[in-house]
């Protein structure tokens, strides 16, 4: 595999968009080309496989952990340009304070090795600074299924405690 020869072309969707929420992370252009290179990625991608997310889209941590590369289908690519204006609107109005996972960018990935397929560049929370509470981590999802979590003894009273703090 050391030999493998890739040939990429990477489109770029809104960029002057993203860039605007990039710039509040302190995300740079040169970040993003890296976490798209697919040589810097290749040992990842082949690792990842098809249906790694409950959604049964294909993801990745980029090559420094420090970003999250998920393909994307047609149908939440465009809901997605259409919630673009008023989810960057939301996220600076909280001063950057929103607990929205931060989207980078929506790019088309092509290359020579694998089909043609558009992915999101976003935040890996899990690499985020915890204050309060580094125990917990919320996923939220549209569905109900299989979405209970059992709190250990150390996080019982995490509604009690940290909904009567200010």
């Amino acid at each position: 595999m050391n030999n493998l020869s890739i040939k990429s072309e990477i489109i770029c969707y809104q960029n002057s968009k993203f860039e605007q929420l990039r710039l509040l992370d302190k995300i740079s252009n040169d970040d993003i080309r890296k976490t798209l290179s697919v040589e810097l990625n290749r040992k990842r991608v082949f690792k990842a496989g098809e249906g790694s997310g409950g959604s049964g889209s294909f993801f990745f941590f980029s090559y420094d952990n420090k970003l999250l590369i998920k393909t994307i289908s047609p149908s939440k690519k465009e809901t997605l340009l259409k919630i673009l204006d008023p989810m960057i609107e939301h996220i600076k109005k909280s001063q950057n304070k929103s607990l929205l996972a931060r989207i980078y960018g929506l790019y088309q990935i092509n290359t020579n090795i694998f089909d043609s397929m558009t992915v999101i560049v976003m935040q890996n929370t899990l690499m985020m600074n915890k204050i309060k509470n580094p125990s917990v981590t919320f996923d939220l999802k549209g569905s109900k299924i299989g979405r209970y979590v059992k709190l250990g003894k150390e996080n019982h009273l995490f509604w009690r405690t940290n909904l009567n703090q200010k």
